[in-house]
């Protein structure tokens, strides 16, 4: 699928974020009335996260939008931030698209805390052209993730790490990681939902991405699979391809 979306071309198009960062996407462009935007992952690239649903939506007559989060790619900023300024990010590219392309209908893709992020985003009020989220493996909340991480890999000693790791992205970064909390943000969507989780997921756990699923307040669709973490739509890709299908003759 990699070597697939190397041969798709696109155009480079750019907006400007909240804090005055160029942030890059790719466009591809194919003439039709719905687009997809795709929200990546931490230290991931759209290829690596999306590589099966690229096609997929191409196939089922989509325009795509692959983005470059802050700090990845060809997008400026120094600092990753967990979803706390990223998904002020989200409207920016929601409104670029609208503005330049005006489509029938937006479906948003994220994963892991590209999911996150785009979970995030709808507290801020997303356009009524916005039809469908489909999010695989998302946080909770960037506290809690970060907890769970130094956890995981550190022990019990990394629980002492974290003040001063908040601390310096308060300070430093410019971002609180307790402002995000993606159960709060769901609890008044109202845009359909697919929630896609690996039961195996040792990076972002099972149990947050049902909680986030619990909160939500509409329509939604909770695909469980058996994998790890991101992997989901390589190895249960025709459950969630079918579901997705149904979604879009739904909604778009």
């Amino acid at each position: 699928y990699h070597s697939y979306c190397k041969t798709l071309e696109y155009e480079n198009v750019y907006v400007q974020s909240y804090d005055n960062l160029k942030l890059r996407g790719r466009y591809y462009n194919y003439n039709s009335d719905k687009t997809v935007i795709f929200v990546h992952g931490y230290k991931a690239t759209p290829e690596n996260n999306f590589s099966v649903l690229i096609k997929f939506f191409k196939e089922n007559g989509f325009n795509l939008l692959l983005v470059d989060q802050r700090s990845h790619g060809l997008s400026e900023g120094k600092y990753i931030t967990f979803a706390s300024n990223e998904h002020k990010d989200v409207i920016k590219w929601v409104d670029k698209i609208n503005q330049d392309y005006n489509p029938k209908s937006i479906i948003l893709c994220g994963v892991s805390m590209g999911a996150a992020t785009v979970a995030e985003s709808c507290k801020l009020g997303l356009p009524a052209n916005v039809k469908a989220l489909i999010l695989d493996c998302g946080f909770t909340s960037g506290y809690e993730m970060v907890k769970h991480q130094l956890k995981y890999n550190l022990g019990s000693f990394g629980l002492f790490i974290y003040p001063s790791m908040r601390l310096m992205g308060r300070i430093i970064g410019k971002f609180n990681l307790k402002e995000t909390d993606v159960r709060k943000s769901l609890a008044n969507n109202e845009i359909p939902l697919i929630w896609i989780h690996g039961k195996t997921d040792k990076m972002v756990p099972f149990e947050m991405g049902k909680q986030n699923v619990d909160s939500n307040k509409g329509e939604k669709i909770f695909i469980e699979t058996n994998v790890g973490h991101c992997l989901s739509i390589y190895e249960e890709k025709d459950k969630i391809e079918k579901n997705i299908k149904n979604y879009i003759k739904i909604y778009c």
